[in-house]
């Protein structure tokens, strides 16, 4: 229990944290950082662990797709709102049960379906906020929120 706490805590201030080190600092930067530490604590183990044949060919596309995303994310952030950000990123499930469905024939029940549209919707609403709106600046930049929706996908 105590482990969920945490990992709830460290996720939820995640948004907050990403944000004050994009104002502070070059996205590269942060980037560098970011993977360069994880590489770090990574590597040991990885370098002990067998692979299976052909385990980097499909390594190198997805460590890309890592790499976009979080540029992409962080890119977003140094123009948008901290909550904007993590509402676009709700829509996450809606990505998921379409890649299921295409790649391993996986497909959602109807209350799913219900519930990704809704999240879906609510996403899409945040992003075009700032538009609706009339350069009211409280929900962040639309370029911004255009820039963590490509993130998310």
């Amino acid at each position: 229990m105590l482990g969920l706490i945490l990992v709830a805590v460290l996720w939820g201030s995640a948004g907050v944290v990403a944000k004050l080190l994009v104002a502070e600092a070059d996205i590269y930067v942060v980037l560098f950082y970011r993977f360069g530490i994880a590489s770090l604590l990574i590597l040991p183990w990885f370098l002990r662990q067998a692979k299976p044949k052909g385990f980097m060919r499909i390594l190198i596309p997805l460590s890309l797709l890592n790499a976009f995303n979080a540029f992409f994310f962080y890119l977003g952030l140094s123009r948008t709102t901290a909550n904007a950000a993590f509402i676009i990123n709700t829509a996450t499930p809606v990505v998921v049960t379409t890649l299921a469905s295409v790649l391993i024939g996986e497909h959602p029940t109807g209350r799913k379906m219900l519930g990704i549209s809704l999240s879906l919707i609510g996403a899409l609403f945040i992003v075009l906020l700032p538009l609706i709106t009339k350069g009211q600046n409280i929900h962040g930049d639309f370029l911004g929120n255009v820039y963590v929706f490509a993130a998310l996908l």
